[in-house]
């Protein structure tokens, strides 16, 4: 009786573990709380295989990019473009095909999602240059929005998502300025052979590595990003408000660009950017400023003057709440200086001497730092006061100033449609006195009648009897920078020359090493002599230009052709310079790279 009790109490315990096993797998089915214990091995799988093998069996990647519209035309020659990333990170180490397919089947393939924050840096490039426009992170949703204003001809990019032991990411974003928007969701996987990866160097510990963090050694910075991406624009006024004028927008011209800096969380940590005066053919006086927009915020404002050659002159410190008002120049009369003395004098005719203009460099510095979006984007607001008349007049889209003493309810379009304010994404050469803008600029008609939608290089095309000529290489405070390619004896030649007076040359063969040097140019005789002082032994094969320098050595070291040392300029047309090895006739090709400022040095 004993026995049969006890074998009774076995064969009662042995069913309740299969009632409770049967139940588990309910559950599972239910979604709840799914579990492949019960899934047969599979003997096939490799789980070191590569994590492209993986990106074929979870969720493609969604485009949902949203075209631009005739919408808000302002006569604005830069166009945003939102970029919004949503990345989503499946881990996939100890997974098998089978387990894969399961939950494909079941429709719960999210099960597979990391429970790790989905932080990625992302850096978006120009294809051309292989030079990052944006470097940010995404947060821990794996969420990015970011604005970047655009050329019109901008060039197309590469988007890259780079995260440690996670598979990178990297697709084109081809012609961004048609779209308003790009809108993708991005898959990322996490396999065995990723995890294996050591991470990337962080020398500041912000968990930014250091080949994308612009401050590897400050924990509190990583980010920087120009607004706008090409890093230079020119705005030009009439200052005949409320009429248009002549139209031919040389009244005020200047030219700015601004930068970001963000830190490891993107949020914004400073502003920085340097404004220069281009010309003036105005018999009005005015003031030239800039505001910026930051509402809930207050920002540390420190403004440096600069005279014509960019030497200090004087500061300005002070705090600002919501928005800083920069006061670029007070009077643009004196904002310019003769080249053979003299101040204030015009500078809008082919006829009078050229005069090279004063420059001014601004920062804001958030003691917390910001949400980037709660901050207005470029091109701010630029504006010029006129002290004559008391009025003051903006881009179309702005409000005026507060207080005004603007006429109410009067906009800053005339009664033809013409705006008091352009913006223009180059060095522009602008009309001669009295002449209109769709004369000196024949594509200027359709650009504006299309409203933007057709001819938005309309800046490109000009008849050059109508317009003042720009000596490129003159002293200016925002400098260009010009790229050239030629081949020379079988070896591709790069050239950078910057106007401030520095040019290198990169060898295109292994080892790759960068010829650095100074030069002086001759405007009269267009030649230009190259004085080359260091020579570096650059790593190539690095992810961000530009490339680490392994190794530098005297010039002296070297013997460096003398057919290199000696360029004629043959001239620059929109922005395209054309250039001579003088002693082989060998041409190159340059087209201006960026405008730049001192915060590149």
């Amino acid at each position: 009786m004993k026995i049969n009790l006890f074998r009774l109490g076995l064969f009662l315990a042995f069913l309740l573990l299969l009632l409770t096993q049967s139940c588990s797998k309910s559950s599972g089915q239910g979604g709840a709380d799914l579990t492949t214990a019960n899934l047969p091995p599979d003997t096939s799988a490799d789980q070191r295989r590569s994590p492209d093998y993986y990106y074929l069996k979870l969720p493609e990647d969604v485009s949902g990019d949203t075209s631009r519209s005739l919408q808000n035309f302002s006569f604005a020659t830069f166009l945003d473009t939102e970029v919004n990333l949503d990345l989503k990170l499946y881990d996939v180490k100890g997974v098998t095909d089978a387990q894969i397919a399961d939950y494909q089947k079941r429709g719960l393939i999210d099960q597979l999602l990391s429970k790790q924050p989905v932080n990625a840096t992302v850096v978006i490039k120009n294809i051309r240059e292989n030079r990052p426009v944006f470097v940010g992170k995404t947060d821990a949703s794996g969420k990015l929005k970011v604005k970047l204003m655009l050329q019109p001809s901008f060039d197309n990019c590469t988007l890259e998502v780079i995260r440690n032991h996670a598979a990178k990411k990297a697709f084109e974003l081809n012609k961004m300025t048609e779209f308003s928007a790009i809108n993708r969701a991005v898959s990322l996987v996490e396999t065995n052979t990723t995890a294996e990866e050591p991470p990337l160097p962080d020398a500041d510990g912000d968990s930014i590595p250091d080949v994308y963090d612009a401050f590897p050694n400050d924990p509190l910075r990583a980010f920087q990003y120009d607004l706008p991406v090409v890093r230079f624009l020119t705005v030009a006024f009439e200052d005949n408000f409320p009429n248009l004028g002549d139209g031919d927008f040389n009244d005020f011209i200047a030219r700015y660009y601004a930068t970001k800096i963000t830190n490891a969380d993107n949020k914004v940590v400073e502003i920085q950017g340097i404004a220069e005066a281009v010309a003036r053919s105005a018999g009005y006086d005015h003031r030239f400023g800039i505001v910026i927009k930051f509402p809930g915020a207050t920002g540390q404002v420190t403004l440096t003057y600069n005279n014509y050659a960019g030497t200090p002159v004087s500061t300005s410190a002070y705090a600002a709440t919501d928005k800083a008002n920069l006061i670029i120049f007070n009077n643009t009369k004196q904002a310019f200086t003769r080249l053979n003395g003299g101040s204030g004098v015009n500078n809008g005719y082919n006829d009078r001497p050229k005069s090279n203009g004063h420059s001014t460099n601004f920062k804001i510095t958030f003691a917390t730092p910001i949400d980037a979006t709660l901050i207005d984007e470029a091109p701010f607001d630029p504006y010029i006061y006129v002290h004559n008349t008391g009025y003051d007049i903006h881009l179309l889209g702005k409000s005026p100033l507060s207080p005004t003493n603007n006429p109410m309810g009067s906009s800053f379009r005339d009664a033809n449609g013409y705006p008091r304010g352009l913006l223009v994404p180059v060095d522009w050469a602008h009309p001669i006195e009295s002449t209109f803008i769709e004369s000196a600029y024949p594509r200027f008609v359709p650009w504006r009648t299309s409203f933007g939608m057709t001819d938005t290089d309309w800046y490109l095309t000009r008849v050059n009897s109508l317009v003042v000529q720009q000596d490129f290489f003159s002293s200016s405070q925002i400098r260009n920078e010009y790229m050239g390619q030629a081949l020379y004896n079988g070896d591709a030649l790069i050239v950078n020359i910057q106007t401030n007076g520095q040019v290198s040359y990169l060898n295109s063969s292994d080892p790759q090493y960068v010829y650095n040097g100074s030069y002086t140019y001759n405007a009269a005789t267009k030649l230009m002599h190259i004085n080359f002082t260091t020579v570096d032994l650059i790593d190539s094969t690095c992810a961000v230009a530009p490339c680490p320098v392994l190794a530098s050595f005297p010039a002296a070291l070297f013997v460096i052709d003398p057919a290199l040392t000696d360029l004629q300029i043959n001239g620059v047309v929109d922005n395209t310079l054309s250039a001579t090895l003088t002693q082989t006739n060998t041409p190159l090709s340059f087209y201006r790279r960026n405008g730049f400022g001192p915060f590149d040095e």
